[in-house]
Protein backbone atom coordinates (compact mmCIF):
# COMPACT_ATOMS: atom_id res chain seq x y z
CA UNK A 1 0.00 0.00 0.00
CA UNK A 2 1.52 3.69 -0.18
CA UNK A 3 2.70 6.24 1.85
CA UNK A 4 0.98 9.04 3.47
CA UNK A 5 2.71 11.50 1.63
CA UNK A 6 2.88 9.73 -2.12
CA UNK A 7 -1.36 9.27 -1.32
CA UNK A 8 -1.65 12.69 -0.70
CA UNK A 9 -0.58 13.68 -3.85
CA UNK A 10 -2.09 11.16 -5.65
CA UNK A 11 -5.20 12.60 -4.52
CA UNK A 12 -4.43 15.88 -5.68
CA UNK A 13 -3.29 15.10 -8.96
CA UNK A 14 -6.56 13.40 -9.33
CA UNK A 15 -8.26 16.52 -8.67
CA UNK A 16 -6.02 18.14 -11.03
CA UNK A 17 -6.83 15.60 -13.56
CA UNK A 18 -10.80 15.73 -13.01
CA UNK A 19 -10.58 19.79 -13.60
CA UNK A 20 -8.70 19.47 -16.83
CA UNK A 21 -9.73 15.67 -18.30
CA UNK A 22 -13.02 13.76 -18.97
CA UNK A 23 -12.04 11.31 -16.23
CA UNK A 24 -13.97 12.69 -13.06
CA UNK A 25 -12.87 11.34 -9.91
CA UNK A 26 -11.54 14.46 -8.17
CA UNK A 27 -14.11 14.85 -5.66
CA UNK A 28 -13.99 11.62 -4.25
CA UNK A 29 -10.09 12.74 -3.73
CA UNK A 30 -11.12 15.68 -1.54
CA UNK A 31 -13.68 13.45 0.77
CA UNK A 32 -10.44 11.18 1.33
CA UNK A 33 -8.81 13.98 2.16
CA UNK A 34 -11.87 15.19 4.64
CA UNK A 35 -11.18 11.94 6.49
CA UNK A 36 -7.64 12.43 6.89
CA UNK A 37 -7.66 15.66 8.33
CA UNK A 38 -10.20 14.21 11.01
CA UNK A 39 -7.85 11.65 11.86
CA UNK A 40 -4.79 13.87 12.02
CA UNK A 41 -6.66 16.74 14.04
CA UNK A 42 -7.83 14.33 16.11
CA UNK A 43 -4.41 12.96 16.75
CA UNK A 44 -2.92 16.73 16.94
CA UNK A 45 -5.42 18.28 19.46
CA UNK A 46 -4.89 15.28 21.64
CA UNK A 47 -0.97 15.09 21.93
CA UNK A 48 -0.25 18.44 21.35
CA UNK A 49 -2.66 21.18 21.42
CA UNK A 50 -5.01 19.86 24.14
CA UNK A 51 -2.40 20.29 26.88
CA UNK A 52 -1.71 24.31 26.07
CA UNK A 53 -2.69 27.19 27.85
CA UNK A 54 -5.70 28.86 25.60
CA UNK A 55 -5.27 25.62 23.79
CA UNK A 56 -8.43 26.20 21.62
CA UNK A 57 -7.24 29.60 20.62
CA UNK A 58 -3.87 28.50 19.99
CA UNK A 59 -5.38 25.27 17.90
CA UNK A 60 -7.41 27.57 15.58
CA UNK A 61 -4.50 30.28 15.70
CA UNK A 62 -1.72 27.48 14.65
CA UNK A 63 -4.62 25.67 12.17
CA UNK A 64 -5.25 29.35 10.66
CA UNK A 65 -1.75 29.78 9.89
CA UNK A 66 -1.21 26.26 8.03
CA UNK A 67 -4.10 27.66 5.25
CA UNK A 68 -4.12 31.14 5.05
CA UNK A 69 -0.82 32.67 4.26
CA UNK A 70 -0.70 30.21 1.05
CA UNK A 71 -4.36 30.39 0.30
CA UNK A 72 -3.79 34.21 0.11
CA UNK A 73 -0.95 34.21 -2.54
CA UNK A 74 -2.91 32.13 -4.39
CA UNK A 75 -5.84 33.97 -4.36
CA UNK A 76 -3.51 37.14 -4.94
CA UNK A 77 -2.06 35.54 -8.12
CA UNK A 78 -5.14 34.50 -9.57
CA UNK A 79 -6.81 38.00 -9.43
CA UNK A 80 -3.19 39.35 -11.09
CA UNK A 81 -3.56 36.80 -13.67
CA UNK A 82 -7.50 37.99 -14.12
CA UNK A 83 -6.56 41.23 -13.91
CA UNK A 84 -3.36 40.96 -16.72
CA UNK A 85 -6.38 39.55 -19.23
CA UNK A 86 -6.69 35.70 -18.06
CA UNK A 87 -9.53 34.04 -18.19
CA UNK A 88 -11.58 33.79 -14.80
CA UNK A 89 -14.70 34.86 -12.88
CA UNK A 90 -14.09 39.00 -12.75
CA UNK A 91 -17.14 38.91 -10.22
CA UNK A 92 -15.18 38.09 -7.63
CA UNK A 93 -12.62 40.16 -8.00
CA UNK A 94 -15.02 42.94 -8.17
CA UNK A 95 -17.01 42.19 -5.01
CA UNK A 96 -15.83 43.94 -2.27
CA UNK A 97 -17.49 40.87 0.24
CA UNK A 98 -15.09 38.40 -1.82
CA UNK A 99 -12.21 40.37 -0.31
CA UNK A 100 -13.32 40.98 2.67
CA UNK A 101 -14.39 36.81 3.49
CA UNK A 102 -10.91 35.90 2.34
CA UNK A 103 -8.26 36.51 4.70
CA UNK A 104 -10.40 34.07 7.47
CA UNK A 105 -10.84 31.21 5.03
CA UNK A 106 -13.61 30.30 6.80
CA UNK A 107 -16.83 31.51 4.81
CA UNK A 108 -14.63 33.05 1.72
CA UNK A 109 -16.58 30.93 -0.76
CA UNK A 110 -20.29 32.42 0.49
CA UNK A 111 -20.38 35.10 -2.20
CA UNK A 112 -18.39 33.88 -4.73
CA UNK A 113 -15.38 32.16 -6.02
CA UNK A 114 -11.93 33.22 -7.84
CA UNK A 115 -10.21 29.44 -7.40
CA UNK A 116 -13.60 26.91 -7.48
CA UNK A 117 -11.25 24.62 -5.60
CA UNK A 118 -11.53 26.77 -2.45
CA UNK A 119 -14.63 25.94 -1.24
CA UNK A 120 -12.97 22.75 0.43
CA UNK A 121 -10.60 24.99 2.42
CA UNK A 122 -13.24 27.38 3.50
CA UNK A 123 -15.34 23.88 4.64
CA UNK A 124 -12.00 22.75 6.34
CA UNK A 125 -11.47 25.68 8.55
CA UNK A 126 -14.95 25.81 9.15
CA UNK A 127 -14.42 22.14 10.52
CA UNK A 128 -10.99 23.44 12.47
CA UNK A 129 -13.64 26.00 14.34
CA UNK A 130 -16.02 23.04 15.93
CA UNK A 131 -13.65 20.09 16.13
CA UNK A 132 -12.53 20.54 19.40
CA UNK A 133 -16.11 20.19 20.21
CA UNK A 134 -16.58 17.33 18.26
CA UNK A 135 -13.46 15.63 19.31
CA UNK A 136 -14.01 15.52 22.91
CA UNK A 137 -17.46 14.38 21.97
CA UNK A 138 -16.24 11.63 20.71
CA UNK A 139 -13.79 11.27 23.49
CA UNK A 140 -17.01 10.78 25.70
CA UNK A 141 -18.66 7.97 24.08
CA UNK A 142 -17.94 4.11 23.43
CA UNK A 143 -18.17 2.96 19.85
CA UNK A 144 -21.63 1.90 19.66
CA UNK A 145 -22.79 5.36 20.08
CA UNK A 146 -20.00 7.32 18.07
CA UNK A 147 -21.23 4.89 15.56
CA UNK A 148 -24.83 5.67 15.94
CA UNK A 149 -23.83 9.28 15.40
CA UNK A 150 -21.54 8.60 12.30
CA UNK A 151 -24.50 6.91 10.40
CA UNK A 152 -26.82 9.39 11.15
CA UNK A 153 -24.49 12.05 9.52
CA UNK A 154 -23.66 10.06 6.68
CA UNK A 155 -27.63 9.46 6.24
CA UNK A 156 -28.14 13.64 6.46
CA UNK A 157 -25.06 14.07 4.30
CA UNK A 158 -26.50 11.68 1.42
CA UNK A 159 -29.98 13.33 1.77
CA UNK A 160 -28.64 16.89 1.54
CA UNK A 161 -27.01 15.86 -1.66
CA UNK A 162 -29.62 14.49 -3.05
CA UNK A 163 -32.06 16.91 -2.12
CA UNK A 164 -29.87 19.80 -4.34
CA UNK A 165 -26.62 20.38 -2.45
CA UNK A 166 -23.40 19.32 -4.80
CA UNK A 167 -20.09 18.00 -3.84
CA UNK A 168 -18.88 21.69 -3.73
CA UNK A 169 -21.46 22.82 -0.80
CA UNK A 170 -19.05 24.38 1.97
CA UNK A 171 -21.38 23.12 4.42
CA UNK A 172 -20.35 21.20 7.32
CA UNK A 173 -23.61 18.77 7.91
CA UNK A 174 -23.09 17.66 4.41
CA UNK A 175 -19.92 16.44 5.01
CA UNK A 176 -19.14 16.00 8.80
CA UNK A 177 -19.62 12.36 8.62
CA UNK A 178 -16.50 11.62 6.82
CA UNK A 179 -14.68 14.18 9.33
CA UNK A 180 -15.89 12.02 12.38
CA UNK A 181 -14.93 8.77 10.42
CA UNK A 182 -10.88 10.17 10.67
CA UNK A 183 -11.72 11.28 14.30
CA UNK A 184 -13.60 8.09 15.60
CA UNK A 185 -10.80 5.93 13.67
CA UNK A 186 -7.76 8.14 15.99
CA UNK A 187 -10.37 7.70 18.67
CA UNK A 188 -10.52 3.80 18.94
CA UNK A 189 -7.07 3.40 17.63
CA UNK A 190 -8.42 1.22 14.17
CA UNK A 191 -5.95 0.38 12.15
CA UNK A 192 -7.80 -1.15 9.04
CA UNK A 193 -6.09 -4.95 8.18
CA UNK A 194 -4.46 -5.49 5.29
CA UNK A 195 -7.57 -7.59 4.37
CA UNK A 196 -9.68 -4.06 5.26
CA UNK A 197 -7.21 -2.32 2.84
CA UNK A 198 -7.19 -4.69 -0.24
CA UNK A 199 -11.04 -5.09 -0.26
CA UNK A 200 -11.32 -1.35 -0.12
CA UNK A 201 -9.18 -1.41 -2.86
CA UNK A 202 -11.04 -3.85 -4.67
CA UNK A 203 -14.10 -1.93 -4.10
CA UNK A 204 -13.56 0.96 -5.37
CA UNK A 205 -11.77 -0.36 -8.68
CA UNK A 206 -14.69 -2.97 -9.17
CA UNK A 207 -17.24 0.46 -8.44
CA UNK A 208 -15.29 2.58 -11.23
CA UNK A 209 -14.92 -0.07 -13.98
CA UNK A 210 -18.59 -0.74 -13.38
CA UNK A 211 -20.13 2.27 -13.45
CA UNK A 212 -17.39 2.96 -17.10
CA UNK A 213 -19.05 -0.55 -17.96
CA UNK A 214 -22.38 0.60 -19.40
CA UNK A 215 -22.99 3.61 -21.68
CA UNK A 216 -26.12 5.00 -18.51
CA UNK A 217 -23.93 5.42 -15.96
CA UNK A 218 -20.53 6.03 -17.75
CA UNK A 219 -21.01 10.00 -17.07
CA UNK A 220 -20.42 9.62 -13.70
CA UNK A 221 -16.97 9.16 -13.84
CA UNK A 222 -16.17 10.04 -17.17
CA UNK A 223 -17.42 13.26 -18.56
CA UNK A 224 -16.82 15.88 -21.25
CA UNK A 225 -17.83 18.99 -19.99
CA UNK A 226 -19.62 20.07 -16.81
CA UNK A 227 -23.40 18.91 -17.50
CA UNK A 228 -24.60 15.44 -18.13
CA UNK A 229 -27.31 14.49 -20.33
CA UNK A 230 -27.91 10.52 -18.82
CA UNK A 231 -26.60 11.27 -14.99
CA UNK A 232 -29.11 12.49 -12.72
CA UNK A 233 -27.70 14.72 -9.68
CA UNK A 234 -28.95 12.12 -7.28
CA UNK A 235 -26.95 9.58 -8.87
CA UNK A 236 -23.69 11.26 -8.83
CA UNK A 237 -24.25 12.10 -5.43
CA UNK A 238 -25.01 8.69 -4.20
CA UNK A 239 -22.03 7.53 -6.37
CA UNK A 240 -19.46 10.35 -4.28
CA UNK A 241 -21.29 8.94 -1.14
CA UNK A 242 -20.63 5.21 -1.61
CA UNK A 243 -17.09 5.63 -3.31
CA UNK A 244 -15.92 7.99 -0.39
CA UNK A 245 -17.32 5.08 1.91
CA UNK A 246 -15.90 2.36 0.53
CA UNK A 247 -12.66 4.40 -0.26
CA UNK A 248 -11.94 5.07 4.07
CA UNK A 249 -10.17 1.45 5.14
CA UNK A 250 -7.30 2.58 2.08
CA UNK A 251 -7.26 6.17 3.03
CA UNK A 252 -6.74 5.63 6.61
CA UNK A 253 -4.18 2.25 6.33
CA UNK A 254 -2.23 5.32 5.19
CA UNK A 255 -1.56 7.18 7.98
CA UNK A 256 0.36 3.90 9.83
CA UNK A 257 3.11 3.27 7.49
CA UNK A 258 6.43 5.24 7.57
CA UNK A 259 7.44 8.45 5.81
CA UNK A 260 10.65 9.71 4.76
CA UNK A 261 11.66 13.04 3.40
CA UNK A 262 10.71 12.69 0.00
CA UNK A 263 7.47 11.55 0.91
CA UNK A 264 6.79 14.23 3.59
CA UNK A 265 8.04 16.56 0.48
CA UNK A 266 5.59 14.98 -1.95
CA UNK A 267 2.62 15.40 1.13
CA UNK A 268 3.82 18.71 1.09
CA UNK A 269 3.42 19.86 -2.20
CA UNK A 270 -0.20 17.98 -2.65
CA UNK A 271 -1.44 22.04 -0.72
CA UNK A 272 0.06 24.19 -3.13
CA UNK A 273 -0.84 22.14 -5.96
CA UNK A 274 -4.58 21.68 -5.02
CA UNK A 275 -5.14 25.19 -4.65
CA UNK A 276 -2.70 26.28 -7.64
CA UNK A 277 -3.80 24.39 -10.31
CA UNK A 278 -6.85 26.26 -11.26
CA UNK A 279 -5.03 28.94 -13.00
CA UNK A 280 -3.25 27.19 -15.53
CA UNK A 281 -5.78 25.57 -16.18
CA UNK A 282 -7.76 28.33 -16.67
CA UNK A 283 -4.77 28.92 -19.22
CA UNK A 284 -5.56 25.80 -20.53
CA UNK A 285 -9.05 26.05 -21.65
CA UNK A 286 -8.77 29.58 -22.68
CA UNK A 287 -6.34 28.19 -25.60
CA UNK A 288 -7.50 24.76 -25.96
CA UNK A 289 -8.81 24.44 -29.83
CA UNK A 290 -10.77 21.40 -30.73
CA UNK A 291 -10.27 21.84 -34.73
CA UNK A 292 -6.48 21.10 -33.74
CA UNK A 293 -5.24 18.13 -34.09
CA UNK A 294 -5.51 15.45 -30.79
CA UNK A 295 -1.96 15.51 -30.36
CA UNK A 296 -1.43 19.53 -30.74
CA UNK A 297 -4.41 19.53 -27.35
CA UNK A 298 -2.51 16.45 -25.89
CA UNK A 299 0.69 18.77 -25.85
CA UNK A 300 -1.38 21.30 -24.58
CA UNK A 301 -2.64 19.24 -21.75
CA UNK A 302 0.33 18.42 -20.93
CA UNK A 303 2.01 22.18 -20.59
CA UNK A 304 -1.18 22.59 -18.12
CA UNK A 305 0.01 19.56 -15.75
CA UNK A 306 3.53 20.94 -16.17
CA UNK A 307 3.06 24.93 -15.38
CA UNK A 308 0.63 23.36 -12.30
CA UNK A 309 3.30 21.02 -10.57
CA UNK A 310 5.96 23.68 -11.13
CA UNK A 311 4.03 26.36 -9.99
CA UNK A 312 2.92 24.23 -6.74
CA UNK A 313 6.81 23.08 -6.30
CA UNK A 314 7.56 27.18 -6.08
CA UNK A 315 5.02 27.88 -3.98
CA UNK A 316 6.19 25.37 -1.66
CA UNK A 317 9.72 26.21 -1.29
CA UNK A 318 9.43 29.74 -1.62
CA UNK A 319 5.94 30.60 0.42
CA UNK A 320 4.54 27.64 2.34
CA UNK A 321 7.78 26.26 3.93
CA UNK A 322 9.81 29.57 4.71
CA UNK A 323 5.98 31.00 6.53
CA UNK A 324 5.21 27.47 7.98
CA UNK A 325 9.24 26.96 9.47
CA UNK A 326 8.79 30.98 10.95
CA UNK A 327 6.26 29.74 12.35
CA UNK A 328 7.65 27.26 13.97
CA UNK A 329 10.64 28.90 15.19
CA UNK A 330 8.34 31.38 16.99
CA UNK A 331 6.28 28.97 18.77
CA UNK A 332 9.53 27.27 19.86
CA UNK A 333 10.90 30.74 21.02
CA UNK A 334 7.66 31.29 22.77
CA UNK A 335 8.15 27.70 24.34
CA UNK A 336 11.66 28.68 25.52
CA UNK A 337 10.87 32.09 27.24
CA UNK A 338 8.54 30.63 28.86
CA UNK A 339 10.19 27.67 30.49
CA UNK A 340 13.03 30.38 31.29
CA UNK A 341 10.65 32.24 33.08
CA UNK A 342 9.27 29.23 34.96
CA UNK A 343 12.91 28.56 35.73
CA UNK A 344 13.62 32.06 36.84
CA UNK A 345 10.08 32.11 38.85
CA UNK A 346 11.17 28.58 40.74
CA UNK A 347 14.73 29.74 41.35
CA UNK A 348 13.39 33.54 42.80
CA UNK A 349 11.06 31.07 45.31
CA UNK A 350 13.86 28.97 46.47
CA UNK A 351 16.47 32.10 47.19
CA UNK A 352 16.89 33.09 50.88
Amino acid sequence: MMTPGIFRFLLAMLVVVHHSFPLRLGCISVGMFFVLSGYWIARMWQQKYSKHKYSYISFLLGRWWRLAPLFIVVQLLAVAYVGLGGAGNRAAVSNWKWWATQPLVAGSSQFDRLLPPSWSLDLEMQFYVVSVFLITGVMQFAFRECACLLAALFAWGCLMLVSGSTTETARLDVFMWLFLAGVMAHRFHWKPSWVAQWTSVVAVVALIAAIIAFPQTRELVWRSGVSSSRSSHSNNMIFFAVMCLVSIPLTLGTVYRTSGLWDRWLGDLSYPLYLFHWIPREWYYSNLDWSLPAWQNGVLLLVNFGMALSGAVTLLHLVDRPVQLWHNQCLSRKTYCSMRNIEIVQSNAGSP
